[in-house]
């Protein structure tokens, strides 16, 4: 039993550590866009990768395992959608 515990606590560290590497590469990609000017450039690059995965994709069906987080994807793509929109809508730039 103690060998088991042992790999399910390896495999969430695994997942944990993947996670925040993702969330420091993120944050230091905006920072170095913010910082060289090229922000909006980014954001009016990566609006319609973000439009095509809120809208599904025209799959019908989630891929991967059952499809796990699919939706909260989607609603954080749809929110980062809104706030484009809104940046651009209000003529102040993109953060």
């Amino acid at each position: 039993m103690s060998t088991v515990m042992n790999l399910l606590l390896i495999r969430f560290a695994l997942i944990v550590g993947a996670v925040v590497l993702l969330v420091i590469v993120g944050f230091t990609a905006l920072v170095i866009l913010k910082r060289g000017g090229r922000l909006p450039e980014a954001c009016r690059a990566a609006e319609p990768l973000l439009r095509a995965f809120a809208e599904g994709g025209g799959r019908d069906r989630p891929r991967g395992r059952a499809g796990r987080g699919g939706g909260a994807r989607r609603a954080a793509a749809r929110a980062v959608l809104r706030y484009l929109e809104d940046a651009r809508d209000d003529g102040r730039p993109s953060r």
